[in-house]
This record gives C-alpha cells, sequence and structure tokens, in this order.
C-alpha cells in the first residue's frame, strides 16, 4: 500500500506534496482546496495511518470544549457511528470537526470530503482512491466505479480503524435517498466513524446521525476569540473593551461573525469602539460592514468569504428545494425578528400558506436550516439576526421593495383599529408592523401607522405615538385639511399631544378639528361631538373650567339625543362633565352625575374595562373634596388593583392611581404610607413620561407636602423649588399650577423658619391668583389659608383673622360644615381668635371643630388630635390645667402613635404638655419633657431653627422658674445663637 502511494504522489509532484501546505490547483478545469497529506507512522514498527485533511490546524480555535468532549464521546461509544455537528451557517462547524481530527491524530486514518457538492464530494473520493492504492483488477474503472470502490473499501476490513469529515453536506438533493448522488457513496460500515457537518437537520436526519448542535458561543469564549484574531498593538481604552461586548452580543457572538469583524478592524487599522459607531449609525452602515470580504484559509476556496454571504449559499439551496420556504423566508425578513405569531405566516396570502402541508413543508425548511426557530410548544417563530441583513442584502432593491411591500400588505390587513377589546392582537403585531413601516414612504403605510399611534396613545407610550401620526400626517400632506380622514388624523395628533401634557398645542389642534368637523359634518354629527368632548377635556386641564362646562355639556346632550343615555360615548360625557363640574366646586352634582357613569360603565363595559376604572378615579377626586377619605380609599384600592392587573404597574393610568393612592392616604395622616406612593408614583412618572410632564411635577409638589407632614423639611424645599420652577417653565407664571406650586413652597419655607422668604411667596401666590382665578377660586383660597397662617406666626394677628374669615366662610359656603377643608379653616380661625383674647367665640368654634373632626375621622386621627390640642391649650391659657393635661397627654401619645417620636409635631405637643405641667409645679416631669423636646428639635430641624431655639428658651425658663440656676448654667451653650434669640 505504501508502495503505490509514493507511485501516486510521484506521478502527481505539481499538484500535492506530502506533508506539506500546498497552494489551490485546477484539475479537470474545476477549483479544488488544498489537503494534507501524509502518514501518521515515524519508523515502521508503528501503525500508520493516512492523514487526508483539507486544512492545517487552527492556531486561533477557541472554546468549544463541551461540545468536542461531547463530540469524541458519541464517536467512542460503539452504537454511534454517525455525527452531525449541526447549526446555522458561520457557528464553526467546520471549524470544531477540524480541531477534533488534529486532536485525534496518529490514532487512525482520517480522510476530509467535501459534501458540499456531488462534484466536490467525487474529487475527494477519487483521491481516496489513489491514496489508500485500491488494487482492482482489469481496465481502469471509471470515475462511478471508483467512488464505488473507495466506498467498498471502508466498509471492508481492509480500512480499518478511520474517521471520516463529511464537510458541508447542506444539499438535501444530494442526500435525499439511498440512490440519491452522494448518499449512495457514504460507506455503511460501522468499524469507521463518520462527522457531517451541515446546516440542513433534514440531512443529519436522513443520514441516521446523532445530532450535535452548534449554536453562538459563549460570552466569555466569543470575547477571546475576538482579541486573538484581533490582534492589535493600539492600547485599547475602556470604551473600546465595551464596544466590543455589545458589538459581539450584537454579532449573536456567532465564530464567522467576530473572525470578519476582526478581520475588517484588523486590516484597517479601526479601533473597535470606531466599528461600532459605523456599526450603529444606520442599517446601510451595518450591511456594508457586515458584507465585507475577508480571508479565512480553512474555508473552501470557491466560497465567498462576507458575513453575510455565508448565508446566500443556503438561501439558494432553499429556492431549489422549496420555493414556497424562500418566500416565506423573504417576506419575514421585513418584519421583526422576535416573536413573530404563526397567523402571520398562515393569512400572509403567499402561494400555499393556507394549506396546512404547503405550510409545514415551507415553515419546516426555514427551521431545518435553522434560519429560523421556534418557541417550545407554541407557534412563534424567531429570525435569526444576521440571517435577516443578510436576506435584505442577498434581494436585488425590485424585490426589496416588492417584499416590503406585500409585508405591509399582510400588517395592513391584520393589525386592526383599537379597540379594548383586540389590544392583544395589537401588542402582538406592533413590533412586526413599527419594522415594516419605518423609512417606509408607501402610502399604504399611512393607515397602519395612524392605527399603530391609537394603539400606542392608549397603552401609555405618548412619545412613540406622537412619532407615527406626525409621520402618517406627513405621508397625507397632499390632502385636503377638510377631509374627513385628515380631521381624524389631527384628532388623534390633538389627543396623543394632551396624553403628552402639551395642553396649548392640544388645544389648538383641537380647535382647528372641531370647526372642520363643524362645516363638513355638521354641529350634531356624532366625530363632531366626539371633538367637542376632546376639546372640553384640554381646556379642563387648562383651568378653562366654565367653557370646558358649556362644551361638555353640548357634548352630553347630543350624544343622549343621538345615542341614546346609556351609549358607551354618552356615558363618558357624563364622567368628564362630573370632573369639571368638581373643579367648579359643585360637589354634589359633580358626585351624582359620576356615580351614574361609573354604574352606566359598569354595566356596558365590565367592571375593570378601562373606561370604568377612569369613572372610579374621577369619583375618587369628588369624594376627597367632599372629605369621604374612607370611600375614597377604598375606591382608589380597587382602580389601583384593576389597572395594575389590566394595564401593567407602568402605564400612566396606573401611576396616576398609584399617586392618588398617596394623597388620600396623607388625608387620612397615615403620611409614612402615603410617602412611599407617591415616591413610586414619581420615579415611575419620571421614566414613562419624562421629568418636565404635567403629571411628574404633580408627583413632585404632592410629594413636597407628604415629606413637610413627614418633618423632612429640607427634602421638601428641594422638591417645591423642582415643583415651581417646572409648572413656571411648562405653564407660565400665570397658571393655577404655578400659584399651587408658589403656595407649597411658601409653606415649607415658614416650616424653615425662613418667614421673609415665605411670606413674600405667599403673597405674591395669593395676589396672582385672585387677579387671574378671582377671589373665591380654590387655588387662590388654598393661598391666601397658608398666608393667615404665617401672619397668625408672626403676630399679625388681625390681618391673620380678616384673611381666615374669608376663607372659612367661602368654604363653608361652598363644601359645607362638614368638610376637611371647612374644619381646616374653622381650627385655624379659632387660633388666630384665641391669641386676641376672644374667648367665647374661641371656645365654640374649638369645641365645634373637634366634635366635627372626630365625627368625620375618628378620635386617633391626625386632625381629631390637632383640634384637640387646640382646645387644650384653650383650656391652658384659661387655667383649665387638669383637663388641659389630661387631653394634651392623649395628643402627644396619638401623635407619637402616629407620627413617630422625631416628628416636629410630636416635638411641639411634648413642649406644651411641659408648659401645663409647669403651671401645675411639676418641674420635674416638665423638665424632662422640655429636654426631649428641645433635643428632638435639635437633632431634626437643627439649632439655628425658630422651633429649636424656642424649645431652648422655654427649657431656660423652666429651669429658673424651679430656681435651679445651677442646672440653667449647665445648658448647652451655642453662644452666637443664644444670645440673639433667647436672652
Amino acid at each position: 500500500m505504501w508502495a503505490s502511494l509514493q507511485g501516486f504522489f510521484s506521478q502527481n509532484t505539481q499538484s500535492f506534496v506530502s506533508g506539506n501546505y500546498s497552494g489551490n490547483v485546477n484539475s479537470n478545469n474545476h477549483t479544488v482546496n488544498h489537503y494534507y497529506y501524509g502518514s501518521s507512522g515515524s519508523n515502521s514498527k508503528e501503525p500508520e495511518f493516512h492523514w487526508m485533511v483539507a486544512y492545517s490546524r487552527n492556531d486561533t480555535f477557541t472554546g468549544r470544549k463541551d461540545i468536542i468532549a461531547h463530540l469524541k464521546e458519541l464517536l467512542e461509544d460503539r452504537n454511534y457511528s454517525r455525527v452531525a455537528l449541526y447549526g446555522l451557517g458561520g457557528a464553526g462547524k467546520t471549524q470544531i470537526a477540524l480541531e477534533y481530527v488534529h486532536q485525534c491524530k496518529g490514532l487512525s486514518h482520517v480522510f476530509w470530503v467535501h459534501g458540499s457538492s456531488f462534484l466536490k464530494f467525487g474529487e475527494d473520493y477519487r483521491r481516496i482512491f489513489q491514496t489508500v492504492g485500491i488494487s482492482h483488477g482489469g481496465p481502469e474503472p471509471s470515475e462511478n466505479e471508483q467512488l464505488s470502490e473507495v466506498k467498498k473499501w471502508f466498509e471492508s476490513p481492509a480500512s480499518g480503524s478511520w474517521i471520516m469529515i463529511l464537510d458541508n453536506a447542506d444539499n438535501e438533493a444530494d442526500f435525499s435517498g439511498n440512490k440519491s448522488p452522494v448518499s449512495r457513496f457514504v460507506p455503511q460500515s460501522s468499524s469507521g466513524k463518520i462527522v457531517i457537518t451541515t446546516r440542513s437537520r433534514v440531512v443529519a436526519s436522513r443520514q441516521g446521525c446523532n445530532v450535535v448542535e452548534v449554536g453562538k458561543m459563549p460570552a466569555e469564549e466569543a470575547r477571546e476569540l475576538f482579541f486573538q484574531r484581533f490582534g492589535s498593538t493600539v492600547r485599547l481604552q475602556d470604551h473600546d473593551f465595551e464596544a466590543v461586548d455589545m458589538l459581539l452580543d450584537a454579532l449573536d457572538q456567532l465564530p464567522l461573525a467576530i473572525a470578519g469583524a476582526s478581520a475588517f478592524m484588523t486590516e484597517t487599522q479601526t479601533l473597535p469602539s470606531e466599528y461600532w459607531r459605523i456599526f450603529q449609525e444606520s442599517d446601510k452602515r451595518r450591511k456594508a460592514l457586515l458584507s465585507e470580504q475577508f480571508c479565512d484559509i480553512r474555508r473552501e476556496v470557491d466560497m465567498t468569504e462576507s458575513i453575510l454571504s455565508t448565508y446566500f449559499i443556503t438561501f439558494e439551496r432553499i429556492k431549489e428545494q422549496n420555493p414556497k420556504g424562500a418566500d416565506l423566508l423573504r417576506l419575514i425578513a421585513f418584519f421583526d425578528r422576535h416573536k413573530i405569531p404563526e397567523e402571520l405566516f398562515l393569512k400572509s396570502g403567499l402561494e400555499g400558506m393556507d394549506h396546512p402541508i404547503e405550510f409545514r413543508r415551507a415553515i419546516g425548511t426555514l427551521l431545518s436550516f435553522s434560519l429560523v426557530t421556534q418557541a417550545e410548544d407554541t407557534p412563534v417563530y424567531e429570525l435569526h439576526r444576521l440571517v435577516q441583513h443578510s436576506i435584505q442584502v442577498y434581494l436585488s432593491q425590485e424585490e426589496v421593495c416588492k417584499w416590503r411591500r406585500i409585508g405591509l400588505m399582510v400588517v395592513s390587513r391584520l393589525f386592526p383599529h383599537y379597540e379594548h377589546n383586540v389590544r392583544h392582537i395589537c401588542a402582538t403585531y406592533l413590533p412586526h408592523a413599527l419594522a415594516i413601516v419605518k423609512n417606509s414612504d408607501d402610502p399604504l403605510a399611512s393607515p397602519v401607522r395612524y392605527r399603530v399611534s391609537m394603539y400606542l396613545c392608549d397603552v401609555g407610550y405618548y412619545s412613540e405615538a406622537e412619532i407615527q401620526i406626525r409621520r402618517c400626517i406627513q405621508l397625507e400632506a397632499d390632502a385636503d385639511e377638510k377631509d374627513p380622514g385628515s380631521l381624524a388624523r389631527y384628532g388623534l395628533l390633538a389627543a396623543v399631544l394632551q396624553a403628552r401634557g402639551r395642553y396649548e398645542e392640544a388645544e389648538k389642534i383641537g380647535r382647528h378639528v372641531l370647526e372642520g368637523r363643524e362645516n363638513a359634518l355638521g354641529p350634531d354629527h356624532i366625530d363632531t361631538l366626539a371633538s367637542v368632548s376632546s376639546l372640553a377635556l384640554v381646556l379642563g386641564l387648562l383651568g378653562k373650567h366654565v367653557e370646558a362646562e358649556r362644551l361638555n355639556r353640548r357634548a352630553l346632550e347630543g350624544r343622549q339625543k343621538i345615542l341614546g343615555p346609556r351609549n358607551v360615548d354618552t356615558l363618558a360625557s357624563l364622567s368628564n362633565l362630573s370632573l369639571v363640574l368638581r373643579d367648579l366646586g359643585r360637589y354634589d352634582e359633580a358626585e351624582s352625575l359620576s356615580r351614574r357613569a361609573l354604574e352606566g360603565r359598569e354595566e356596558a363595559l365590565g367592571p375593570e374595562h378601562p373606561d370604568t376604572l377612569n369613572s372610579l378615579s374621577v369619583l375618587v377626586w369628588i369624594l376627597d373634596v367632599l372629605g369621604k377619605y374612607d370611600e375614597g380609599e377604598r375606591t382608589n384600592q380597587r382602580a389601583l388593583d384593576a389597572r395594575q392587573r389590566v394595564l401593567g404597574p407602568g402605564h400612566p393610568d396606573t401611576l396616576s392611581s398609584l399617586h392618588r393612592h398617596g394623597f388620600v392616604l396623607r388625608r387620612l395622616g397615615k403620611y409614612a404610607e402615603a410617602e412611599k406612593f407617591y415616591r413610586n408614583a414619581l420615579e415611575g412618572r419620571e421614566k414613562k413620561l419624562g421629568p418636565e410632564h404635567p403629571d411628574t411635577l404633580s408627583s413632585v409638589d404632592d410629594w413636597a407636602m407628604v415629606l413637610l407632614d413627614l418633618g423632612k423639611y429640607a427634602e421638601a424645599e428641594q422638591s417645591a423649588r423642582r415643583a415651581l420652577e417646572g409648572y413656571r417653565k411648562l405653564r407660565g407664571p400665570d397658571h393655577p399650577s404655578t400659584f399651587m406650586a408658589m403656595g407649597n413652597l411658601g409653606s415649607v419655607l415658614q416650616k424653615l423658619g425662613r418667614y421673609d422668604e415665605a411670606e413674600t411667596m405667599l403673597r405674591m401666590a395669593v395676589g396672582g391668583s385672585e387677579k387671574v382665578l378671582g377671589p373665591e377660586s380654590m387655588v387662590t383660597l388654598l393661598s391666601a389659608n397658608n398666608l393667615a397662617l404665617l401672619l397668625h406666626h408672626l403676630g399679625c394677628f388681625e390681618e391673620s383673622e380678616k384673611l381666615q374669615r374669608r376663607v372659612f366662610e367661602n368654604r363653608e359656603k361652598t363644601f359645607g360644615p362638614m368638610n376637611a377643608a371647612t374644619l381646616s379653616s374653622l381650627k385655624n380661625l379659632a387660633s388666630v381668635l384665641r391669641d386676641q383674647g376672644k374667648n367665647k367665640e374661641t371656645e365654640e368654634m374649638l369645641l365645634r371643630a373637634l366634635k366635627c373632626c372626630t365625627e368625620l375621622y375618628g378620635e386617633e386621627h391626625i386632625e381629631a388630635l390637632t383640634c384637640a390640642e387646640d382646645l387644650a391649650l384653650f383650656l391652658y391659657f384659661r387655667q383649665g390645667y387638669q383637663e388641659a393635661e389630661n387631653m394634651q397627654k392623649r395628643v402627644l401619645e396619638g401623635r407619637k402613635k402616629k407620627v413617630g417620636l422625631d416628628h416636629p409635631n410630636t416635638l411641639i405637643s411634648a413642649n406644651n404638655l411641659a408648659a401645663i405641667l409647669a403651671d401645675l409645679g411639676r418641674y420635674e416631669e416638665a423638665e424632662k419633657l422640655c429636654r426631649w423636646a428641645f433635643e428632638g428639635s435639635e437633632r431634626v430641624l437643627g439649632l439655628a431653627h425658630p422651633q429649636t431655639l424656642r424649645n431652648l428658651k422655654n427649657l431656660a425658663s423652666l429651669l429658673q422658674r424651679a430656681e435651679e440656676s445651677g442646672e440653667a448654667v449647665g445648658l448647652p451653650q451655642h453662644p452666637q445663637d443664644f444670645e440673639g434669640h433667647v436672652i
């Protein structure tokens, strides 16, 4: 045998050299690959094995240890004689096989046979025929006879131990049966082992292989491979390493893609960060980079060498084997590659897709070649990232346009007009609709964008919804602005802008749409009434409540007449009107309409429809101003729970319920719980809506107030200033929200002891809101109340009383006597009357306030405790010490329980009780409380805070009264503050 081999080499010296690397040569006018030939034996006593391998060992081969170990384990098992390395093109199947045989060198014969075509297979078999010196009698055998002889040799005992690598066996036609071109020559002997590398699971199955699937590399192995191939001596920066990680992820960690990218960087001296920047610029740039040619000496010489072109061979195979599968692949290349529903294929309109057998054959072909994968046990598919890019490069520009339009037609049929009951369908097709309309100027994209925008707006993706509707309007730029379709598009844009908090823009467009529909359709057309209702909603948000009421009543009356009182649109108008009436202070009517709307929507739509939940939320706001906090908490909890289930935790409406729950809890005196809800709502709104959205600023402002309640004054100031600046920037200086934020900041500044700043801010709020909103508006009265409290604190009793009477009388008239706001004003008025010595009127008001507060909230509520403390102090000033002591002790214990030991209001209650005890001559108890109040204030508020200084002064006074001057000397010494405020 060896003599025959030597003779073969001597006759073919131009083509092959034993043991040496040779370049490409031509044989029979066909390109062939270079081979390594030789014998593994070093002397005649050792067994000699033929080594016929196409490529040298890959010195940059990295990882894949688990796959190679599994491959060895299978091939060492007598039960397995054939193993297929199966996977997507570029996954590294050939390199794994190459590394495997080099690790096995010297243990058996090794033969490398190309299986990509019968022609290449035949050439390699004829080389084996010559190499192993197969003897034959008679005339020279034909080429096919040589192939048969090689098969027989493999199957005979004479062949001994051998391994055959059948590389790139992808053409299913060559392996379709025992008589097919390649299959009939593949040996059946169990004495040898065959490793097939293939992209086709069908080939692996038909050859009876145990399949080893080859996918992407693990992240660490992919990184190691990149840096082995990159080989740059340039010192990389941190952003280069970050770019490598992102690039490897974008390339799905496929070895061929990594080799191609690193080759380009090496050859062009491009740093990874620059390559990644170009890669991200656009689809066009990305595809250009992935189409760059590079050299890989361990691939068949006639195979195109770029990252994407490796898939072109597979596409050609599919076109030949299953044209319907090829059409399906062309179509899905233009959708989003993730979560592609099977329904999209079945209803695509492509030939054969509505036939179950034809469809299974088509999709089966794509699955077989790993071009698409199927989620386990679900009719959902995914297209490989690089396959998607390569198809779009593979197709001509004409074909790209053709298949993109077909895809657009499919999505246009399947993406529905948004209604709540089809939201799951919209969610399924949304990513594919977005992908197919991207950069599309096709007129057919316009209605798709419109429907997509409707859905995005409803699910809370407002900025994305605006992008889609504006692009839709651009595509229809030539349409008449008075055309019903054009008005509908602008109407949707107005709704989106309203959702984004850009109310002035929404109002302007809304008026334009209403005018256009009135002229085109008439004042009572259902679409006109829809525009009336939408504009009324925006006007309410802008504080234009009178006009908003008029338009809401017009919409309600028109819808009742045309659609009937139980129609869902009529019920929407009912709910909207109730909200406006609430803003106008007509609470009883607002509550009645709100309950009617809620009842109707529950009956018509069900208890968890988003519109029903909107009515629940409107009712919560009305219950708040009516002081029905317990019912408000229950109602809002129901809305919050349902919205979290139906809409999800991040939906803007869910976040509104989260914010509102904080509001209700604050009303109930549950400040710590309220703060958590406010904070969560704020974080969610910042993320979902942005930091300058009106709803976000509302969360900022209200969070400042609960921080104030919790005694966190510094944080409260920071939040209140952010809210004020945000409203000024967004709404201007004369908007109700701006005046509210001014008043809130003034209250915070007062608590911080910065009285001059607080007074300036509060007078600005009162003056501005009186001028813009009127003296009896809710915003004006709230600011006036806060200013009155400050003036009282500063000793300006007469002006404070005047303001408090005005606020109390307006609130009692508007809200009634059993209302939180009315009771608050009653207490504040009583306090300023007390300090002016108007005792009879003070006592009447304090008793009334305590009685109402207890009935409304219960004895342990924060507001009830405040009323009790006001009465206790009044009794104390009237020398009713014992009764005052009992009441003040109850207040102190209640505040400890409700807001904690270190809350400033708890410390004030301790100081007040100390004063009562001192007048009762119980100095030791009083001193203990005084010291606790002072130390707590110093710790929580700081020494310079007026409350701390007052507590220090009270302690000094107490010690002097007890004639304990020695202890007075032992007081904490802070000369710079002590002398200026206490002496």
